[in-house]
């Protein structure tokens, strides 16, 4: 069994690095800095590397009134919703949404359209308003991709069931499309795509292979005269690669099943 050197060590370590951030990194969308209101996020898929900004400005009105009128629920209360910009009626006063009973006898605000948190849930753009009073009301509103909804939006409230004062509300745009959709909304369906950290991190892994690949074996064939297999670079550290993983494997293995772990022990597992 060979040695691993200081050389070998590192090549290890960065192949375990970029694993584990690849890993780790997930769907999210996070507060564009500098966006005019609360309705603009920038998306991130940590395992394609895809980005794409998402703005539902379009959907909401800026005028004070709900760009969603009020539609009755499975709960059987009545629900209205104005995305990005806070309306005020006779029921509710700027906020995200409002929630009136069948009679209109009772009228709750839902939803503080200042206090916003992005989250992405089964491709959905997730916005969640933070409590509009002490009634502690927040709305969860689900923009899902409907790449027929071209100019109108399609809007479903349904209600606080199963969790109580968490109010959800789902809305059908193609502005919530991660491919960019013809004459959505005039604009062509939305900002282009790019690339995140991961991404980005992927490209330079890949380039400084291939020069650790290209440079290692002509080193090895001018520099040291090799032929055959040991024109690549560190060969006996590769050739003996996969025997080191399964030597960690079972030592990791006999860690979890309570024994210690001494020079012995790991010699014993060889």
């Amino acid at each position: 069994m060979m040695s691993l050197h200081g050389g070998d060590c590192f090549i290890l370590l960065c192949l375990v690095v970029v694993v584990w951030i690849q890993d780790v990194e997930s769907q999210q969308c996070t507060s564009l800095i500098g966006a005019t209101n609360k309705c603009a996020c920038q998306y991130s898929d940590g395992s394609t590397g895809t980005t794409k900004s998402f703005d539902f400005t379009p959907l909401g009105n800026a005028n004070g009134q709900a760009a969603f009128a009020y539609k009755r629920a499975t709960d059987g209360y009545d629900y209205a919703y104005n995305p990005c910009f806070p309306f005020s009626d006779a029921s509710c006063q700027n906020t995200a949404a409002c929630q009136v009973s069948a009679d209109g006898k009772y009228t709750f605000p839902i939803g503080d359209p200042i206090t916003v948190a992005y989250s992405v849930e089964n491709s959905d753009i997730v916005l969640t308003y933070g409590p509009a009073d002490t009634g502690g009301r927040i709305a969860v509103v689900n923009f899902h991709c409907d790449a027929s909804a071209l100019t109108e939006a399609t809007y479903t409230p349904l209600g606080d069931k199963p969790v109580v004062n968490t109010y959800k509300f789902t809305i059908g745009t193609c502005l919530a499309c991660l491919t960019d959709v013809p004459n959505c909304h005039g604009s062509g369906g939305g900002g282009g795509g790019g690339l995140t950290g991961g991404g980005i991190l992927c490209i330079i892994f890949t380039v400084l292979l291939v020069v650790y690949i290209v440079g290692g074996v002509l080193f090895q064939k001018f520099g040291r005269g090799a032929t055959g297999k040991e024109l690549f670079p560190n060969y006996a550290f590769w050739s003996d690669f996969p025997i080191l993983v399964k030597d960690g494997v079972m030592l990791l293995v006999g860690l979890c099943r309570g024994g210690s772990s001494t020079a012995s022990d790991y010699e014993s597992i060889k």
